[in-house]
């Protein structure tokens, strides 16, 4: 009998939760619990593969390497990074033994992982997002709780292609 009621306990209180939304049935996967697709999708990061497109990098290379016509890019990605997701692009850059550069964007949710007063030599970067960084190797942005890493590798212009690439994200966010 004792068994009987708290067996009838166990599965009244399983059903509340599930039907608040709570316990197994709330995963943020989409369409599951009342907010489902809506929780998953504020704690991911956001797919940079979706954020620019091969044709809008191929503009800025164009502009900042002053090319005519715009480099053939590639896109490689998403891929998880780092509890994060990067999207990788490469172009033909003839000035490289490898003749090829590569711009690489990972992307995080959360401000853990915006790091560049922890880790210190970056320099502050007005007007991307709610705060941008840069150092030799890498760009730091983020805008709200996006947090996103722009590297260059392969092309000289790197200093400018960075912010640009930033400013793209960032106007997209």
């Amino acid at each position: 009998m004792k068994r009987s009621i708290i067996a009838a306990g166990a599965i009244t209180v399983l059903i509340g939760l599930v039907a608040a939304g709570c316990g197994p049935a709330s995963s943020g996967t989409a369409g599951n619990g009342p907010n489902g697709g809506d929780q998953a999708a504020k704690t991911a990061a956001k797919n940079p593969c979706e954020l620019m497109s091969t044709a809008e990098l191929a503009t800025i290379v164009a502009k900042v390497d002053k090319l005519s016509p715009a480099p053939a890019i590639t896109q490689t990605g998403p891929v998880g990074e780092f509890q994060g997701r990067e999207c990788t692009f490469s172009y033909p850059k003839a000035e490289l033994v490898t003749d090829t550069a590569e711009v690489s964007v990972t992307a995080w949710r959360g401000l853990a992982y915006y790091t560049p007063d922890a880790t210190g030599g970056f320099t502050a970067v007005p007007g991307i997002g709610d705060a941008a960084h840069q150092q030799s190797s890498m760009f730091m942005f983020r805008k709200g709780d996006d947090v996103f890493l722009v590297t260059v590798i392969g092309d000289a212009n790197l200093e400018v292609l960075r912010p640009e690439i930033a400013k793209l994200i960032a106007s997209k966010l």
